[in-house]
Protein backbone atom coordinates (compact mmCIF):
# COMPACT_ATOMS: atom_id res chain seq x y z
CA UNK A 1 0.00 0.00 0.00
CA UNK A 2 2.75 2.47 0.98
CA UNK A 3 4.93 1.44 -1.98
CA UNK A 4 2.04 1.95 -4.38
CA UNK A 5 1.36 5.42 -2.92
CA UNK A 6 5.01 6.46 -3.23
CA UNK A 7 5.16 5.23 -6.80
CA UNK A 8 2.02 7.21 -7.65
CA UNK A 9 3.46 10.40 -6.13
CA UNK A 10 6.92 10.03 -7.74
CA UNK A 11 5.57 8.79 -11.07
CA UNK A 12 6.27 5.57 -13.01
CA UNK A 13 6.86 4.58 -16.62
CA UNK A 14 5.92 1.55 -18.70
CA UNK A 15 8.93 0.84 -20.95
CA UNK A 16 9.39 -1.41 -23.98
CA UNK A 17 12.82 -2.83 -24.88
CA UNK A 18 13.42 -4.38 -28.31
CA UNK A 19 16.52 -6.06 -29.72
CA UNK A 20 18.65 -9.16 -29.61
CA UNK A 21 20.44 -8.12 -26.44
CA UNK A 22 17.46 -8.12 -24.08
CA UNK A 23 19.03 -10.70 -21.75
CA UNK A 24 22.28 -8.73 -21.56
CA UNK A 25 20.23 -5.57 -20.90
CA UNK A 26 18.47 -7.24 -17.95
CA UNK A 27 21.77 -8.47 -16.51
CA UNK A 28 23.22 -4.97 -16.63
CA UNK A 29 20.09 -3.49 -15.02
CA UNK A 30 20.06 -6.03 -12.17
CA UNK A 31 23.78 -5.60 -11.69
CA UNK A 32 23.28 -1.85 -11.23
CA UNK A 33 20.52 -2.54 -8.67
CA UNK A 34 17.95 -0.54 -10.61
CA UNK A 35 14.47 -1.60 -9.51
CA UNK A 36 12.05 -2.71 -12.19
CA UNK A 37 8.79 -4.67 -11.90
CA UNK A 38 6.00 -6.18 -13.97
CA UNK A 39 8.57 -7.65 -16.36
CA UNK A 40 6.85 -9.34 -19.32
CA UNK A 41 8.20 -10.88 -22.52
CA UNK A 42 6.19 -9.98 -25.60
CA UNK A 43 8.22 -12.10 -28.03
CA UNK A 44 11.79 -13.37 -28.43
CA UNK A 45 13.22 -9.86 -28.99
CA UNK A 46 10.73 -7.65 -27.10
CA UNK A 47 9.86 -7.19 -23.43
CA UNK A 48 8.12 -4.60 -21.22
CA UNK A 49 8.54 -3.53 -17.61
CA UNK A 50 7.79 -0.69 -15.19
CA UNK A 51 10.32 1.69 -13.67
CA UNK A 52 10.33 4.89 -11.65
CA UNK A 53 10.65 8.13 -13.59
CA UNK A 54 13.82 9.08 -11.71
CA UNK A 55 15.57 5.80 -12.64
CA UNK A 56 14.83 5.93 -16.37
CA UNK A 57 17.97 7.91 -17.25
CA UNK A 58 20.10 5.36 -15.43
CA UNK A 59 19.23 2.84 -18.15
CA UNK A 60 21.29 4.66 -20.81
CA UNK A 61 24.52 2.73 -20.17
CA UNK A 62 22.68 -0.60 -20.34
CA UNK A 63 20.99 0.37 -23.63
CA UNK A 64 24.32 1.36 -25.20
CA UNK A 65 26.16 -1.80 -24.13
CA UNK A 66 23.38 -4.25 -25.06
CA UNK A 67 22.56 -2.57 -28.40
CA UNK A 68 18.79 -2.48 -27.84
CA UNK A 69 16.14 0.11 -28.51
CA UNK A 70 14.09 1.48 -25.62
CA UNK A 71 10.78 3.28 -25.85
CA UNK A 72 8.38 4.74 -23.25
CA UNK A 73 4.89 3.29 -23.76
CA UNK A 74 2.96 5.04 -21.02
CA UNK A 75 3.49 7.44 -18.16
CA UNK A 76 1.73 7.01 -14.79
CA UNK A 77 1.39 8.89 -11.50
CA UNK A 78 0.76 12.33 -10.10
CA UNK A 79 3.62 14.03 -11.94
CA UNK A 80 2.18 12.98 -15.30
CA UNK A 81 -1.32 14.17 -14.38
CA UNK A 82 -0.08 17.58 -13.29
CA UNK A 83 2.15 17.81 -16.37
CA UNK A 84 -0.93 17.67 -18.59
CA UNK A 85 -2.23 20.86 -16.97
CA UNK A 86 1.02 22.82 -16.86
CA UNK A 87 -0.12 25.29 -19.54
CA UNK A 88 -3.66 25.74 -18.23
CA UNK A 89 -3.06 29.00 -16.38
CA UNK A 90 -6.75 29.64 -15.83
CA UNK A 91 -6.97 26.48 -13.75
CA UNK A 92 -4.15 27.59 -11.45
CA UNK A 93 -5.62 31.08 -11.16
CA UNK A 94 -9.01 29.57 -10.28
CA UNK A 95 -7.43 27.32 -7.63
CA UNK A 96 -5.62 30.35 -6.21
CA UNK A 97 -8.86 32.30 -6.00
CA UNK A 98 -10.60 29.37 -4.28
CA UNK A 99 -7.81 28.99 -1.70
CA UNK A 100 -7.82 32.76 -1.09
CA UNK A 101 -11.61 32.72 -0.62
CA UNK A 102 -11.37 29.83 1.84
CA UNK A 103 -8.66 31.66 3.76
CA UNK A 104 -10.70 34.88 3.87
CA UNK A 105 -13.84 32.98 4.98
CA UNK A 106 -11.96 31.73 8.03
CA UNK A 107 -12.22 35.25 9.50
CA UNK A 108 -16.04 35.05 9.57
CA UNK A 109 -18.69 33.02 11.39
CA UNK A 110 -20.82 31.03 8.97
CA UNK A 111 -22.68 28.73 11.35
CA UNK A 112 -24.19 29.13 14.83
CA UNK A 113 -25.04 25.95 16.75
CA UNK A 114 -27.44 26.54 19.68
CA UNK A 115 -27.87 23.94 22.45
CA UNK A 116 -29.95 23.90 25.64
CA UNK A 117 -33.24 25.30 24.31
CA UNK A 118 -36.34 23.79 25.88
CA UNK A 119 -39.01 26.48 26.28
CA UNK A 120 -37.24 29.12 24.17
CA UNK A 121 -36.99 28.51 20.43
CA UNK A 122 -33.64 28.45 18.64
CA UNK A 123 -34.84 31.18 16.26
CA UNK A 124 -35.63 33.46 19.20
CA UNK A 125 -32.11 32.98 20.56
CA UNK A 126 -30.58 33.75 17.16
CA UNK A 127 -32.72 36.89 16.85
CA UNK A 128 -31.64 38.15 20.28
CA UNK A 129 -28.00 37.46 19.47
CA UNK A 130 -28.23 39.30 16.15
CA UNK A 131 -29.52 42.37 18.02
CA UNK A 132 -26.11 42.41 19.73
CA UNK A 133 -24.23 42.14 16.42
CA UNK A 134 -23.61 38.40 16.68
CA UNK A 135 -24.98 36.60 13.60
CA UNK A 136 -23.90 34.47 10.68
CA UNK A 137 -21.58 36.36 8.36
CA UNK A 138 -20.12 38.60 11.04
CA UNK A 139 -16.38 39.06 11.53
CA UNK A 140 -14.86 37.26 14.48
CA UNK A 141 -13.08 40.44 15.48
CA UNK A 142 -16.29 42.52 15.42
CA UNK A 143 -17.61 41.28 18.78
CA UNK A 144 -16.47 40.32 22.25
CA UNK A 145 -18.07 37.11 23.49
CA UNK A 146 -18.37 38.28 27.12
CA UNK A 147 -20.12 41.49 26.14
CA UNK A 148 -22.60 39.63 23.93
CA UNK A 149 -23.29 37.14 26.74
CA UNK A 150 -23.87 39.90 29.32
CA UNK A 151 -26.18 41.90 27.03
CA UNK A 152 -28.11 38.75 26.17
CA UNK A 153 -28.68 37.91 29.85
CA UNK A 154 -29.78 41.47 30.66
CA UNK A 155 -32.51 41.42 28.02
CA UNK A 156 -33.62 37.80 28.46
CA UNK A 157 -34.93 37.03 31.96
CA UNK A 158 -35.82 33.47 30.90
CA UNK A 159 -32.13 32.54 30.56
CA UNK A 160 -29.88 32.09 33.58
CA UNK A 161 -26.57 31.29 31.82
CA UNK A 162 -25.12 31.47 28.31
CA UNK A 163 -21.72 30.68 26.82
CA UNK A 164 -20.32 31.41 23.32
CA UNK A 165 -17.34 29.45 21.98
CA UNK A 166 -15.95 29.94 18.46
CA UNK A 167 -14.11 27.11 16.72
CA UNK A 168 -13.14 27.56 13.10
CA UNK A 169 -16.08 29.24 11.36
CA UNK A 170 -18.68 27.74 13.74
CA UNK A 171 -19.93 29.36 16.94
CA UNK A 172 -21.25 27.01 19.63
CA UNK A 173 -23.84 28.66 21.89
CA UNK A 174 -24.89 26.88 25.08
CA UNK A 175 -27.54 28.25 27.41
CA UNK A 176 -29.48 27.25 30.49
CA UNK A 177 -33.07 28.34 30.99
CA UNK A 178 -34.52 29.46 34.29
CA UNK A 179 -36.91 26.99 35.83
CA UNK A 180 -40.37 28.31 36.58
CA UNK A 181 -40.94 28.35 40.31
CA UNK A 182 -44.28 28.75 42.06
CA UNK A 183 -44.97 32.17 43.46
CA UNK A 184 -43.78 32.24 47.05
CA UNK A 185 -45.14 34.55 49.68
CA UNK A 186 -42.63 36.21 51.92
CA UNK A 187 -42.60 34.71 55.42
CA UNK A 188 -43.13 38.19 56.86
CA UNK A 189 -46.34 38.76 54.91
CA UNK A 190 -49.61 37.50 56.46
CA UNK A 191 -51.56 34.93 54.50
CA UNK A 192 -54.31 32.35 54.84
CA UNK A 193 -54.69 28.96 53.17
CA UNK A 194 -57.59 28.08 50.89
CA UNK A 195 -58.73 24.90 49.21
CA UNK A 196 -57.54 24.50 45.63
CA UNK A 197 -60.09 21.79 44.80
CA UNK A 198 -63.30 20.23 46.04
CA UNK A 199 -62.70 17.41 48.48
CA UNK A 200 -63.16 15.79 51.85
CA UNK A 201 -60.64 16.79 54.49
CA UNK A 202 -58.45 13.93 55.71
CA UNK A 203 -56.13 15.90 57.98
CA UNK A 204 -55.01 19.48 58.67
CA UNK A 205 -51.50 19.99 60.01
CA UNK A 206 -51.30 23.70 60.81
CA UNK A 207 -47.72 24.65 61.66
CA UNK A 208 -48.67 28.33 61.67
CA UNK A 209 -52.22 29.71 61.65
CA UNK A 210 -55.51 28.25 62.85
CA UNK A 211 -57.54 25.58 61.10
CA UNK A 212 -61.21 26.33 60.45
CA UNK A 213 -62.08 22.82 59.15
CA UNK A 214 -61.78 19.39 60.67
CA UNK A 215 -61.33 15.85 59.46
CA UNK A 216 -64.34 14.68 57.48
CA UNK A 217 -65.51 18.17 56.47
CA UNK A 218 -66.40 18.73 52.83
CA UNK A 219 -64.86 21.80 51.21
CA UNK A 220 -65.23 23.45 47.81
CA UNK A 221 -62.53 25.11 45.76
CA UNK A 222 -61.80 28.55 47.26
CA UNK A 223 -63.02 27.75 50.81
CA UNK A 224 -60.90 28.95 53.72
CA UNK A 225 -59.24 26.03 55.53
CA UNK A 226 -56.51 27.72 57.63
CA UNK A 227 -56.73 31.37 58.66
CA UNK A 228 -53.97 33.78 59.52
CA UNK A 229 -56.28 36.15 61.35
CA UNK A 230 -56.07 35.77 65.12
CA UNK A 231 -57.74 37.68 67.97
CA UNK A 232 -56.43 37.16 71.50
CA UNK A 233 -58.46 37.23 74.66
CA UNK A 234 -57.91 40.96 75.01
CA UNK A 235 -59.47 41.63 71.61
CA UNK A 236 -56.20 42.45 69.88
CA UNK A 237 -56.15 41.29 66.26
CA UNK A 238 -53.05 39.70 64.71
CA UNK A 239 -52.29 38.63 61.16
CA UNK A 240 -50.01 35.63 60.76
CA UNK A 241 -48.20 33.94 57.89
CA UNK A 242 -50.07 30.62 57.76
CA UNK A 243 -48.23 27.45 56.91
CA UNK A 244 -50.09 24.14 56.86
CA UNK A 245 -50.48 20.83 55.06
CA UNK A 246 -54.09 20.14 54.13
CA UNK A 247 -54.59 16.56 52.94
CA UNK A 248 -57.93 15.70 51.35
CA UNK A 249 -59.68 13.04 49.31
CA UNK A 250 -60.50 14.48 45.90
CA UNK A 251 -62.04 13.30 42.66
CA UNK A 252 -60.67 14.02 39.18
CA UNK A 253 -62.29 13.07 35.90
CA UNK A 254 -61.30 13.07 32.25
CA UNK A 255 -63.29 12.09 29.12
CA UNK A 256 -61.83 11.18 25.74
CA UNK A 257 -63.87 10.76 22.56
CA UNK A 258 -62.34 9.00 19.54
CA UNK A 259 -64.25 9.06 16.21
CA UNK A 260 -64.54 5.78 14.30
CA UNK A 261 -64.06 7.53 10.96
CA UNK A 262 -61.47 10.18 10.20
CA UNK A 263 -59.63 11.74 7.29
CA UNK A 264 -55.86 11.65 7.14
CA UNK A 265 -53.10 12.43 4.67
CA UNK A 266 -51.69 9.36 2.93
CA UNK A 267 -48.54 9.45 0.78
CA UNK A 268 -49.10 8.30 -2.79
CA UNK A 269 -45.42 7.74 -3.56
CA UNK A 270 -45.00 10.79 -5.78
CA UNK A 271 -41.90 12.81 -4.86
CA UNK A 272 -40.29 15.82 -6.54
CA UNK A 273 -37.04 17.42 -5.45
CA UNK A 274 -35.78 20.92 -6.18
CA UNK A 275 -32.21 21.95 -5.44
CA UNK A 276 -30.67 25.36 -4.99
CA UNK A 277 -27.23 26.64 -4.10
CA UNK A 278 -27.03 29.13 -1.24
CA UNK A 279 -23.98 31.39 -1.16
CA UNK A 280 -24.01 33.55 1.97
CA UNK A 281 -27.57 34.97 1.62
CA UNK A 282 -28.12 34.48 -2.09
CA UNK A 283 -30.03 31.49 -3.48
CA UNK A 284 -29.19 30.19 -6.94
CA UNK A 285 -31.85 27.76 -8.24
CA UNK A 286 -30.51 24.61 -9.86
CA UNK A 287 -33.80 23.76 -11.56
CA UNK A 288 -35.56 25.20 -14.59
CA UNK A 289 -39.32 25.35 -15.02
CA UNK A 290 -40.15 22.32 -12.90
CA UNK A 291 -43.79 22.83 -11.93
CA UNK A 292 -45.39 20.85 -9.15
CA UNK A 293 -48.49 19.26 -10.64
CA UNK A 294 -49.69 17.62 -7.42
CA UNK A 295 -53.06 18.75 -6.08
CA UNK A 296 -51.96 18.27 -2.47
CA UNK A 297 -48.46 17.83 -1.18
CA UNK A 298 -46.28 18.18 1.90
CA UNK A 299 -43.15 20.30 1.72
CA UNK A 300 -39.94 19.55 3.60
CA UNK A 301 -36.75 21.58 3.36
CA UNK A 302 -33.20 20.66 4.29
CA UNK A 303 -29.90 22.48 4.03
CA UNK A 304 -26.44 20.92 3.97
CA UNK A 305 -23.46 23.21 4.48
CA UNK A 306 -20.19 22.51 2.74
CA UNK A 307 -17.37 22.17 5.24
CA UNK A 308 -13.69 21.33 5.38
CA UNK A 309 -14.04 19.92 8.90
CA UNK A 310 -16.65 19.67 11.63
CA UNK A 311 -16.03 23.22 12.86
CA UNK A 312 -14.79 24.83 9.61
CA UNK A 313 -17.91 25.44 7.55
CA UNK A 314 -18.00 27.41 4.33
CA UNK A 315 -20.60 30.05 3.37
CA UNK A 316 -21.90 27.69 0.71
CA UNK A 317 -24.71 25.20 1.23
CA UNK A 318 -26.88 22.93 -0.88
CA UNK A 319 -30.60 23.37 -0.24
CA UNK A 320 -33.11 20.65 -1.02
CA UNK A 321 -36.88 21.12 -1.16
CA UNK A 322 -38.93 17.92 -1.30
CA UNK A 323 -42.56 17.87 -2.45
CA UNK A 324 -44.35 14.68 -1.41
CA UNK A 325 -47.74 14.03 -2.95
CA UNK A 326 -50.51 13.19 -0.49
CA UNK A 327 -54.20 12.56 -0.75
CA UNK A 328 -57.01 12.58 1.79
CA UNK A 329 -58.30 9.13 2.57
CA UNK A 330 -61.08 8.10 4.90
CA UNK A 331 -59.77 5.79 7.60
CA UNK A 332 -62.10 3.62 9.66
CA UNK A 333 -61.26 2.32 13.10
CA UNK A 334 -62.77 -0.66 14.80
CA UNK A 335 -64.33 -0.10 18.19
CA UNK A 336 -61.41 -1.89 19.83
CA UNK A 337 -58.82 0.30 18.06
CA UNK A 338 -60.72 3.44 19.11
CA UNK A 339 -60.91 2.17 22.71
CA UNK A 340 -57.15 1.47 22.74
CA UNK A 341 -56.44 5.01 21.54
CA UNK A 342 -58.76 6.50 24.18
CA UNK A 343 -57.15 4.47 26.98
CA UNK A 344 -53.69 5.56 25.82
CA UNK A 345 -54.68 9.22 26.06
CA UNK A 346 -56.12 8.65 29.54
CA UNK A 347 -52.89 6.97 30.67
CA UNK A 348 -50.96 10.02 29.51
CA UNK A 349 -53.34 12.21 31.52
CA UNK A 350 -52.78 10.12 34.65
CA UNK A 351 -48.99 10.28 34.20
CA UNK A 352 -49.25 14.09 34.17
CA UNK A 353 -50.62 14.09 37.74
CA UNK A 354 -47.18 14.03 39.33
CA UNK A 355 -47.09 14.03 43.14
CA UNK A 356 -50.73 13.01 43.51
CA UNK A 357 -51.59 9.62 45.00
CA UNK A 358 -54.33 7.77 43.09
CA UNK A 359 -56.29 5.47 45.40
CA UNK A 360 -58.84 4.19 42.89
CA UNK A 361 -59.68 4.52 39.20
CA UNK A 362 -62.89 3.76 37.37
CA UNK A 363 -63.44 3.64 33.60
CA UNK A 364 -66.80 4.06 31.87
CA UNK A 365 -67.15 3.16 28.20
CA UNK A 366 -69.81 4.59 25.93
CA UNK A 367 -70.14 3.34 22.35
CA UNK A 368 -71.92 5.74 20.04
CA UNK A 369 -72.88 5.37 16.40
CA UNK A 370 -69.79 7.12 15.03
CA UNK A 371 -67.47 7.40 18.04
CA UNK A 372 -66.32 5.84 21.29
CA UNK A 373 -66.11 7.74 24.58
CA UNK A 374 -64.19 6.61 27.66
CA UNK A 375 -64.50 8.47 30.95
CA UNK A 376 -61.94 8.09 33.72
CA UNK A 377 -62.76 8.93 37.33
CA UNK A 378 -59.82 9.03 39.77
CA UNK A 379 -60.04 8.99 43.55
CA UNK A 380 -57.01 10.92 44.76
CA UNK A 381 -55.28 11.79 47.99
CA UNK A 382 -53.47 15.14 47.78
CA UNK A 383 -52.52 18.38 49.43
CA UNK A 384 -55.13 20.96 48.37
CA UNK A 385 -53.91 23.94 50.39
CA UNK A 386 -52.76 27.08 48.56
CA UNK A 387 -51.68 30.29 50.35
CA UNK A 388 -53.17 33.68 49.58
CA UNK A 389 -52.17 37.03 50.97
CA UNK A 390 -54.41 38.68 53.54
CA UNK A 391 -55.41 42.09 52.21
Amino acid sequence: MIKALLRYICGTLTVRVKGGGCERFLNLVYGSKIKIWNLRRVDETTMTFCIRCGDFRKLRFAVVRSHVKIHIIKKHGLTQRTRNYRRRYGLFIGCGIIFAAIYMSSFFIWSIDVAGCEQISVQEVLTRLSENGFKTGCLKSSFVAKEVENNFLKNNPKVSWISINVKGTTAYVELREKKDKPELIDANEPCSIYAARDGVIASVSAYMGYGVVEKGDTVAAGDLVVTGNYTDKYGVEYKLHSYAKVMAYTTRSKSVTVPLKRTQHVKTGGVKNKYSLKIIRFNIPLYFGKKILYNKYDVTRSERSLSLSKSFKLPVSLCKTTYTEVEDQAVSLTEQQALNEAYEQLRDYEYSLAGIAVTNREYTEQKNKDSVTVKLVLDCFEDIGIPQKIE
